[in-house]
């Protein structure tokens, strides 16, 4: 009995390795697994990484299988424009990583999909422009999505840009682009932003802030004397006026890092 119970455990130990393994391999570096044992060609047909092209989501229930278990990989750009091209890449079981950018142009965009479909997956670039969440998000909520990303431009109507302390703990050492649209005139915010960029490892980072149609001019104006002088002050960036010069709701500054 106990023999039988070691033997079960074994075979799971192995298979639950061999899902991983499969996993883990690139499905170009794939040898023909056939000739080690047939399971290992079952294993990858459920669980290795398929590569596509954009081109093909539309045609996703042709190229992925139903039984297929594993992580699809978009190998260039992905542009959606619409809450039914988004509902086409609701598939159970299926992981989306999209190694280039996510374009994103979606007005009444539930952020449960985004989050299920999309939300872990992005590598380089998200451009979410002129989009609405079906409710209000955070920008807390929205971050830990995209942080690691070179370049992240939000133009979300109703994202609510939160000082909660849950934006401080992120760092984003590849973030070259950060513009943000919308913006309320907060300093407590942008002192939360500031921070966030400061964290990046890059030679240069374009920051790009456009406040809301209502904000005080004035006040914006003070918050982007704070937010030079706290770059300044970093020993980290310089900063270097990109954007007008005059009284204006927008805040563009190149960072460029001091050696």
């Amino acid at each position: 009995m106990s023999s039988n119970i070691t033997n079960n455990v074994i075979q799971h130990f192995t298979y639950d390795w061999l899902i991983r393994f499969m996993e883990l391999t690139p499905e170009d570096a794939n040898p023909n697994l056939g000739d080690i044992s047939p399971l290992f060609n079952e294993c990858a047909k459920k669980y290795a990484p398929r590569f596509l092209s954009s081109t093909f989501l539309d045609q996703i229930s042709d190229c992925v299988p139903s039984n297929f278990k594993g992580k699809v990989i978009i190998t260039d750009c992905v542009s959606i424009k619409s809450s039914q091209e988004l509902a086409k890449l609701k598939r159970p079981n299926i992981h989306f990583h999209i190694s280039d950018a996510l374009w994103l142009n979606i007005m009444n965009l539930e952020f449960f999909d985004f989050k299920r479909v999309l939300g872990k997956s992005i590598k380089n670039r998200v451009v979410m422009s002129e989009c609405q969440f079906a409710s209000p998000v955070l920008f807390s909520e929205l971050l830990p999505l995209v942080y690691h990303c070179e370049k992240i431009m939000l133009e979300v109507r109703n994202l609510h840009y939160d000082a909660s302390n849950a934006v401080s703990i992120y760092n984003c050492p590849r973030l070259e682009h950060l513009e943000l649209h919308h913006l309320p005139a907060s300093e407590a915010f942008i002192h939360l932003i500031v921070d966030f960029c400061l964290t990046s490892k890059c030679d240069r980072l374009l920051l790009l802030l456009y406040f809301n149609e209502d904000a005080n001019i004035f006040v914006v104006r003070n918050i982007a004397a704070l937010i030079r002088y706290k770059i300044s002050t970093s020993d980290i960036f310089r900063p270097i006026d990109y954007g007008p010069q005059f009284p204006s709701r927008d805040v563009e500054l190149i960072l460029e890092y001091i050696y």
